[in-house]
This record gives structure tokens, C-alpha cells and sequence, in this order.
């Protein structure tokens, strides 16, 4: 029989066990297009393909129930996406092992010229409380692509509600780790500036080496320019942006107001603000759920305080901008099933009362596991809106 193979041959081709062969197909992801007369798994040039693309995604860091998905079809997917996926997940893997003595490098730089030992506790302690914030709202994001449904992800959406166009001169205010920009690189219009600027280098530092190491995958003529500058204090506005971009930036700055004027003059006159805000869905989930189990704690006030914060914000958008539309994402969350996930929600959502609130955390768990146990995992439905704010 012309061009077939038994699992061995296949296997020798492949340069993997004859036995890994026989796994895959017992786990469903190759399948032998025949059998010999003697009851030999027999495969084609086909089959060939299918098994580098298989060892590829092995490589790439997927599971098997994710490469069987994949190979099957049953998941609508893009290999290169899926690659490009896998690489910022080990950038990010990468970055996170640094992270510790960037931080402190934040504080060191940020006290340098500061001769008054109380004054230098005082920038210290601010600093420090930024970063806490980083990675709260890291720590959130992670576990929102953890356990997430959704087929299109935040980055690419946000992406999308920009209306980018070749030639567009763009800012982005408090860039941090710059993941938007990132997930859609291979997206940026030709020709596009993107200046980005933020104040702790820990995100600027990672996103410039990124920049360094990936601008051959930019479209034409696509230029980043790092600026690591206080948006308050030492940022000018000093030319015109078609788009300028505050992604989750609002909770960073003391006087709102007074930098959504000066972002207001510096939009072209078609330009437009993209601005999006703290999440909403979650906490008032796991109040209910919390609620139902008859556990001694709430987190009412967290989130009317939360509700009140977000309309705040945008009272001050619909202040300052003539035209102010909004979008909103939804993130459908599956599949928790532990304790410890709802835990570690509550304390970089709420870190205030899960700190004050620490002795009760024992009780709240084990009846959260046993609730899992007899009920099954749980749906959170999480909201993220996202304004297009226009200056005339």
C-alpha cells in the first residue's frame, strides 16, 4: 500500500516511541487511517502532519485535552495565535521571576535624591503601594484568562474599540506591561506611533525589551517611544494624538479631572479617549455566594463603595468630554471549583477586609469546599466597561 506507515515507521519518521504513537491514539488525537491483515495500525503522509502539529503544541506548553480540541476541531483556533499565546504567557513567566528586584530598583531610583531620611519613607511607602496595586490587578487578570469562556479575549477587544488607522499617532497613559499592545502586535497599523508612558519601570523596562526583541514583527514603519515619566508631574503634552489610551489608569492619579482636560487638549479634533475602568460582577457574586453558605462575612459596602467610585469617574468623563459612549465586556468565568480561588479574589479585590477579616477565612473555605463538593463549580458573569470619550 503506496505512502502507508505502521506506528513504528511513523514513529522513527517522527523521531518519538512507537509506544507515544499508540498513546495519542488512544487518547483520541491520531488515528490510524487503516489496518494491516494482521491488525497493524497503519497511517499516511497525513497522519505525519498531524503528529508534528500534535508534538508542536506539546512543545508550546498545551495540554493534551487542549491539543485534542485543536486537532480534532472541535476548536475553531489559529496555530501561529496559539503560539504567540504560549510565548507572552513565558514572557510573562519570565518577567515575574524578576519582578521582586525590579520593584525594588522602583523605590531605589524613585529615593535616590531625596536627602530627608522621612521624606524618603514617605516616596518609599508610595511607591510600594503602586506596585501593590500592580499586582492585585495582575493577579485578577490571571485568574480571569485562567478560568474565562470567552472566545475573544480583553486585549484584542479593547484593541478593537481604538479604531486604529495607519499613520495614527496614539498615547498610552500608564502603559504598565503595555499587554495590550502586546497581545495585538502583529495588529498595529503601518506607520502608527505609540507612546507610552508610566512612571514605575518595572512594566516600561519589560515592554521596551519586548520591543527590542520583537519590532521585526511589527507591520511598516510601526514605532514605540518609552517615556518613564509621572503623568502629573513631569509629562507635557506637547503635540497632538489621535488616540490616547487610559487603561485602568484613574485609580493611579490624584487629580482626575485636572489630567482628562489636559488629555482632552491634546486629542486631534476627531480624536478620541479610550478609557476603561475597574471590573464589576465578581464581588457581588461571591456576596450571594457567601450569602446562601450563611458565612459571618460581607462585602456590601466594598462594593457599593466600587459602584460609587465608577460613576464618580465617569460624572468626571461626561464633565470634561462633549461626546462620551460606553462598551461594555463580558467575561464569563467557569469552572471554579476551590476555595482558595475565591480566597485569593477577595484578597487583591478587597485587600482591606480580607486583612481584617483574616480569622474568619479558615470557616469560609472549608464551607466553600464542602458547598463545591455537593453543588459542583460555580459561574461568575464579570463586567469591564470601556469609554470612547470625543473631544468635540
Amino acid at each position: 500500500m503506496k505512502d502507508m506507515y505502521t506506528a513504528g515507521q511513523l514513529a522513527e519518521l517522527a523521531g518519538i516511541s512507537s509506544r507515544t504513537v499508540r498513546y495519542y491514539d488512544q487518547k483520541g488525537l491520531l488515528k490510524p487511517i487503516a489496518h494491516s491483515e494482521g491488525g497493524y495500525r497503519l497511517y499516511d503522509t497525513g497522519s505525519l502532519a498531524q503528529l508534528q502539529k500534535i508534538k508542536m503544541l506539546q512543545f508550546a506548553g498545551l495540554t493534551l485535552e487542549e491539543i485534542g480540541r485543536i486537532v480534532t476541531g472541535t476548536d475553531d483556533v489559529n496555530i501561529s495565535d496559539i503560539l504567540w499565546d504560549r510565548k507572552l504567557m513565558l514572557e510573562q513567566q519570565r518577567n515575574r521571576m524578576n519582578r521582586m528586584i525590579d520593584s525594588l530598583d522602583n523605590v531605589i531610583f524613585a529615593c535616590k535624591d531625596i536627602q530627608d531620611e522621612s521624606e524618603n519613607k514617605k516616596k518609599a511607602f508610595e511607591i510600594l503601594k503602586l506596585i501593590n496595586m500592580e499586582l492585585s490587578y495582575d493577579k485578577m487578570f490571571l485568574m480571569y484568562e485562567s478560568y474565562s469562556a470567552n472566545q475573544q479575549k480583553w486585549h484584542p477587544w479593547v484593541f478593537e474599540q481604538m479604531h486604529l488607522f495607519p499613520g495614527a499617532n496614539v498615547l498610552d497613559m500608564g502603559s504598565g506591561y503595555g499587554l495590550v499592545w502586546i497581545r495585538n502586535w502583529t495588529m498595529i497599523p503601518e506607520n502608527a506611533q505609540i507612546t507610552v508612558v508610566d512612571k514605575l519601570h518595572t512594566g516600561m523596562d519589560f515592554l521596551e525589551r519586548f520591543y527590542e526583541e520583537n519590532q521585526k514583527l511589527l507591520r511598516k514603519n510601526v514605532k514605540f517611544i518609552f517615556l518613564r515619566q509621572d503623568l502629573e508631574k513631569d509629562f507635557v503634552f506637547a503635540e497632538k494624538y489621535d488616540r490616547i489610551v487610559a487603561n485602568h489608569l484613574w485609580k493611579f492619579i490624584d487629580d482626575e479631572e485636572k489630567l482628562m482636560k489636559k488629555a482632552k487638549q491634546a486629542l486631534t479634533v476627531d480624536g478620541l479617549l479610550i478609557s476603561t475602568l475597574s471590573s464589576y460582577g465578581l464581588g457581588e457574586r461571591v456576596n450571594k455566594l457567601f450569602d446562601v453558605l450563611n458565612l459571618p462575612v460581607d462585602f456590601n459596602d466594598e462594593v457599593i463603595r466600587e459602584t460609587r467610585e465608577r460613576e464618580r469617574i465617569v460624572g468626571n468623563l461626561q464633565s470634561v468630554f462633549s461626546g462620551v459612549k460606553e462598551q461594555a465586556f463580558e467575561n464569563k468565568l467557569v469552572g471554579i471549583n476551590d476555595a482558595k480561588v475565591i480566597m485569593q479574589c477577595i484578597e487583591n479585590k478587597f485587600p482591606g477586609k480580607y486583612e481584617k477579616q483574616a480569622p474568619l477565612w479558615k470557616e469560609c473555605t472549608q464551607k466553600l469546599n464542602r458547598y463545591f463538593e455537593e453543588c459542583g463549580a460555580i459561574e461568575i458573569s464579570n463586567f469591564t466597561s470601556l469609554y470612547q470619550c470625543r473631544k468635540v
